[in-house]
């Protein structure tokens, strides 16, 4: 009875605009109880035309089946015509811009998803309208572009929702809206919002009267009369509301439903008071919980984690009372972060150095999960007991170098981990550096005093071999063999056992040549008897030769004497040679 005691005029117009097939759709079911309107623009890629007509049909199918008013309703009614053109696309997805309007005749509520538009126009001027899902429409919310440039803005295709998007879709959906008598509600696609603002499509409304095919004819001419260089697809449907449903039942209804309602309002006065007194001492509870809370994280601000930790006890446990799961989830983050970080400190005083770095990166892990709280006392902390371990491993590294002789090295470790220990406050590492310098330092000295002894050993080590050499050039081979073996005591002392290996070597050689040299002297008093023995027989010139080679053996050992005994010989046999010399 609703429909024909109520008077929804309706009429659309629907064109391709400058496009060579037009994609828009216009659709209407009207039912004795409701009625739904239906206009789609029709997203198309690679020749597809169908989208608009197959989400139309879902919708008119959905609301058919089960029509309603309610706000599930028509968001199941969007979602099938959704689905559909997920299933019915094929290779290539359909996709759609969409606007509907439900109503019972009384009221109204509508629906969209994307840039096909509805507005709802009484008394001359448009008071309700949805928004569009684009990014255009998302930056005039911002008041980063003007409104009234929406219409050109080269975004204002961008959709954020549309049908046979990727996911779920969620389209917007409006609360309900009482009707009036003369009130028009519009729905539209862009090809007609890009040209005709909302005061041009009421002035036509205005111009037609109660007549909603022409008031859709003279929307359509003043599009065409502005001669936009470029017209999309466009639609437009008007549903002119002469006459509103008027239940006539309603003074009845009213009457039963304070019978009925009196009692249970009684009723429900007594449990509401019952549920109040509960509530407020929720309440209570729930103030005394957020201030231990709030408590709990001033301490834990504060780095006062013992405190925080006993103001956080007292919050959890009233979270569990309240079942508040949200809360006690995340106060007990704040208490395993308070726990951590005491533990860590107890390791760190303790001065278990390596343990203390893993508990408070532990610590650290969990300010995680209370936006980093603390994270600035941990990772000071945590700096400390890595700057502890790396002094004492500057210490036993320093330690292992001295032990190694390598004393400069060891100066330098142990003058980093003092420099180190003073920069984070540790006294008991700064003591320990500064006595081990100056163990250093003693070694250092004790070293200084045994390098000048040694030093002093081997110069005159040195000063032997240079003496040892001259006299062995100068072929005074006992004088070499002494200084070499005074060289060579010395650096056996000294432990230096390749030089004192060289000396021996030196030796070796010295008597080598002194048994060589005593060879060639034998061989030299052969060379004399023999030239003695000739000289005898009056054979001057074999005489001659014999005391040239003993001469040439003596002039090769430096033999001064022998070699003067040798010239004296050869004078005399020259004389006999030359007849200067009397037999």
């Amino acid at each position: 009875m609703r429909k024909i005691n109520s008077e929804f005029h309706t009429s659309f117009v629907s064109h391709e605009g400058m496009q060579l097939v037009n994609h828009d759709y216009y659709g209407c079911v009207e039912l004795d109880k409701f009625a739904c309107y239906i206009v789609v623009d029709g997203i198309e890629t690679d020749g597809q035309t169908e989208s608009a007509k197959i989400a139309a049909d879902a919708v008119a199918m959905a609301f058919s089946e089960k029509p309603s008013i309610s706000k599930g309703a028509l968001r199941s009614y969007l979602r099938s015509a959704h689905k559909s053109l997920i299933s019915d696309h094929g290779k290539t997805r359909m996709k759609a811009s969409i606007a509907i309007v439900v109503t019972d005749y009384a009221k109204i509520r509508y629906a969209h998803a994307g840039n096909t538009r509805f507005a709802l126009f009484r008394s001359g001027h448009q008071i309700r309208h949805s928004e569009d899902h684009s990014l255009t429409q998302q930056l005039a919310r911002k008041n980063e572009i003007p409104k009234d440039k929406i219409a050109k803005h080269e975004e204002r295709q961008n959709l954020t929702r549309y049908l046979g998007q990727e996911g779920r879709l969620n389209p917007a959906v409006s609360r309900k809206i009482k009707l009036k008598d003369g009130d028009i509600l519009a729905l539209f696609t862009r090809g007609f919002w890009e040209h005709c603002d909302p005061m041009d499509m009421s002035a036509a409304f205005q111009q037609a009267g109660k007549d909603p095919k022409a008031a859709t004819e003279l929307a359509e001419r003043l599009l065409l009369d502005l001669h936009p260089e470029q017209i999309d697809n466009y639609t437009l449907a008007a549903i002119f509301v002469d006459k509103v449903y008027k239940d006539p039942n309603k003074g009845k209804k009213l009457k039963l439903l304070l019978s009925i309602g009196i009692p249970i309002l009684l009723m429900l006065l007594i449990f509401g008071i019952i549920l109040y007194v509960q509530y407020q001492k929720k309440l209570e509870n729930r103030r005394n919980m957020e201030l231990y809370l709030l408590n709990g994280i001033e301490y834990l601000q504060g780095d006062n984690y013992l405190k925080a930790k006993d103001e956080l006890k007292q919050a959890y446990d009233l979270s569990l009372k309240l079942k508040d799961s949200a809360r006690t989830t995340e106060i007990s983050n704040y208490q395993k972060l308070a726990e951590a970080v005491i533990n860590a400190d107890d390791l760190l005083s303790q001065e278990d150095y390596e343990t203390a770095v893993q508990a408070y990166l532990h610590a650290a892990d969990r300010a995680k999960y209370t936006d980093n709280l603390g994270k600035s006392y941990i990772d000071a902390r945590l700096e400390s007991a890595t700057g502890f371990i790396n002094v004492q491993d500057l210490l036993g590294l320093g330690d292992s170098l001295a032990d190694q002789g390598n004393f400069s090295m060891a100066e330098e470790k142990y003058l980093a981990a003092r420099s180190l220990a003073a920069k984070i406050y540790y006294l008991e590492g700064k003591k320990q550096a500064i006595e081990s310098l100056n163990s250093l330092y003693e070694k250092m000295d004790q070293e200084v005093e045994q390098s000048k002894e040694q030093s002093q050993a081997e110069i005159t080590a040195s000063d032997f071999i240079v003496q040892g050499n001259t006299a062995f050039q100068s072929g005074d081979l006992v004088s070499a063999e002494m200084y070499y073996t005074m060289a060579k005591e010395k650096y056996e002392k000294l432990g230096d056992e390749t030089m004192a290996a060289s000396m021996e070597e030196k030796l070796s050689l010295i008597a080598a040549k002194q048994e060589a040299d005593a060879q060639r002297l034998q061989e030299a008093a052969v060379h004399m008897e023999r030239g003695s023995e000739l000289q005898n027989k009056e054979k001057y010139a074999d005489a001659k030769k014999e005391f040239i080679l003993a001469r040439e053996i003596y002039a090769s050992l430096n033999d001064e004497e022998n070699l003067k005994k040798t010239e004296a010989k050869i004078e005399i046999i020259d004389g006999y040679l030359t007849g200067s010399q009397k037999k």
